[in-house]
């Protein structure tokens, strides 16, 4: 069986490096210590849950003794044993429908918040494909003067030119 040397740890070994072996287990018990520890939050949290709707098991809160035992419309508190009375159960609704109405309210300015933005960047957008456009033609139209002002002046150097050639000529005869 032939000896191995670990760089890491500057040891010779037969099989595995003890050394390594060793940072691999703690390694690993890290690991296991952690996971055993987010499950234990996670079971504290749902115990304190689970406690809670033990001693609050409705939906609504009674309003003599303030636990929230109540289930809808019911009549009695199944904690105190007190009446619960019509008028109560009238303002759950009322606080109710103004909770709904509300959230209808924010959903609206919302959503018309939304639409305006979303009109603004196509308003934004429209303005900067014109502005785009308008620089274009610009360009356009700038190329065009350039290229007939090169013309014209081609067109004045060799008109300036043939008059000279004329003109050499001419004085060419007359000697």
């Amino acid at each position: 069986m032939g000896r191995f040397h670990c760089s890491s740890h500057n040891l010779e070994y037969n099989s595995v490096c003890p050394a390594c072996r060793d940072e691999q287990a703690e390694a690993d018990r890290s690991e296991i210590l952690e996971s055993l520890s987010t499950q234990t939050d996670e079971m504290k949290r749902q115990l304190a849950y689970l406690s809670y709707k033990q001693g609050n098991p409705g939906d609504y809160k009674c309003p003599e003794c303030l636990y929230v035992t109540l289930k809808r419309e019911a009549r009695r508190c199944p904690v105190c044993h007190s009446a619960i009375t019509k008028e109560y159960w009238e303002e759950i609704a009322r606080k109710a429908r103004e909770d709904a109405e509300q959230r209808a309210k924010q959903e609206k300015v919302a959503k018309e918040a939304a639409e305006e933005e979303k009109r603004r960047k196509e308003e934004r957008l429209l303005q900067e494909k014109k502005q785009a456009e308008k620089i274009a033609w610009e360009a356009a139209e700038a190329k065009k003067e350039a290229k007939e002002a090169v013309q014209l002046f081609l067109g004045i150097v060799f008109f300036l030119g043939f008059a000279a050639l004329c003109l050499v000529k001419i004085i060419s005869w007359f000697n």
